[in-house]
């Protein structure tokens, strides 16, 4: 399966690349949501992972912007609660803008290879 992982926090980002990859996948890692978009644009992949909190676009702008993509992806939100909304918060937005799932940080490995599996089986 092809990943693309955005997470501004390098030992975050790398840790979830080490699970990922251990696992199978094939990760495409990015650090803020800017770039997010333009491998999305790019590039094909399976399912995305966004970080909520995120320099120059957030996780809710990419999931906004990866809906209007000629091939939508189902899209996981991971936070660990930030300036502009607690977890619960992240959580109501994430239902919101229909993200597969809201997975909080520090992301639990099984838990997220379930959510990834879950969410490319269910879109």
């Amino acid at each position: 399966m092809r990943i693309l992982l955005a997470e501004d926090l390098e030992s975050a980002r790398a840790a979830m690349k080490l699970v990922l990859e251990s696992a199978g996948h094939d990760v495409v890692c990015v650090e803020n949501g800017a770039e997010a978009i333009e491998h999305s644009e790019q590039e094909t992949f399976d399912v995305a992972v966004l970080d909520i909190w995120m320099p120059r676009l957030s996780g809710i702008d990419v999931l906004k912007a990866l809906r209007n993509l000629r091939r939508p992806m189902p899209v996981i939100l991971i936070s660990g609660g930030g300036p502009g909304a607690s977890l619960e918060q992240a959580t109501a937005l994430g239902d919101i803008y229909g993200a597969a799932a809201v997975l909080y940080k520090p992301v639990d490995d099984k838990e997220l290879l379930a959510a990834i599996s879950d969410a490319v089986e269910t879109a």
